[in-house]
């Protein structure tokens, strides 16, 4: 059955926060008049973040779950809440509370604007300053490479037409880097600033390794700068066999001596293995 609103929570151990998310969540949408549902998505938790799910769904009808069966991952949860949401308009929103659901109707405003995809820029973020300059470097490269446009703080915290949902339903890539698919897909977006706030309670559960783990997948999935490289390396190494076994041979004619097998030898290795890297890399 379809509703106006979908809100998608991906939840990795968060029992500490469950109850105060849904809480706000249930006030907040309540407010607006609109169909809606609250669709839980557990990634793979040991703690009792499934089972307070179950509780909450059994009393809430407007509360949905899903159970991944182990830790796939933020992206992964993320792509299964949008798969079996119902809704014409998906929220997402992270289980921390950082970003507040009292933030939701700024959303919703700008969306009901005619945008296809709205997303909560952190005012004033809260993260440490290492995350806020990787967050920096990254958005740097896309722009360079991509030629995407993707603002440094933009959250996880945004709302998607239906449209847009179907159609990256249909993408078959294993990592979703929603705004970058979203640009490549020619949706109309706009930001809005949005708090930011503490964690309710606990620690982190995405680190530093997950964070250098996305930004090489967004080098090697999303842009061709890796094969540009091999390009070059191989031009390189090619010209250096070249000259290589031109100044052998030059040596061999204009002095008459040469280290007998090292022109072969050096010429072929430097030519080959850059003819190969280069296609590799074309």
């Amino acid at each position: 059955m379809s509703v106006d609103l979908s809100v998608v929570v991906p939840v990795y151990n968060e029992q500490e926060c469950l109850p105060e998310l849904h809480q706000r969540l249930s006030a907040v949408m309540g407010r607006l008049g609109r169909s809606y549902e609250l669709l839980f998505v557990d990634d793979g938790s040991c703690d009792r973040s499934l089972e307070l799910m179950r509780a909450l769904s059994r009393r809430d009808p407007h509360t949905r779950y899903l159970s991944l069966t182990r830790n796939f991952g933020q992206t992964a949860a993320l792509a299964a809440g949008l798969a079996a949401s119902r809704g014409q308009g998906v929220i997402t929103i992270d289980a921390d509370l950082q970003n507040p659901p009292e933030e939701i109707p700024k959303l919703l405003a700008k969306f009901d604007e005619g945008f296809e995809v709205v997303y909560g820029v952190r005012a004033n973020r809260q993260d440490p300053w290492i995350r806020r300059f990787c967050s920096e470097v990254i958005s740097r490269f896309l722009k360079v490479a991509m030629h995407v446009s993707i603002q440094p703080d933009v959250t996880a915290f945004y709302i998607t037409h239906r449209r847009v949902v179907e159609e990256l339903n249909r993408c078959p890539e294993r990592t979703r880097v929603h705004p970058v698919l979203c640009a490549w897909l020619g949706a109309r977006t706009a930001h809005v600033d949005v708090r930011h706030e503490r964690r309710f309670s606990g620690k982190s559960k995405y680190g530093y390794r997950p964070l250098l783990v996305r930004a090489m997948d967004l080098i090697t999935g999303y842009t061709n700068v890796p094969l540009r490289m091999v390009s070059w390396m191989g031009f390189l190494f090619a010209a250096v066999g070249f000259v290589l076994a031109g100044w052998a041979v030059f040596q061999k004619l204009m002095v008459g001596t040469t280290l007998l097998g090292w022109a072969s030898i050096m010429g072929a290795l430097g030519l080959l293995g850059g003819v190969q890297l280069l296609a590799i890399g074309t």
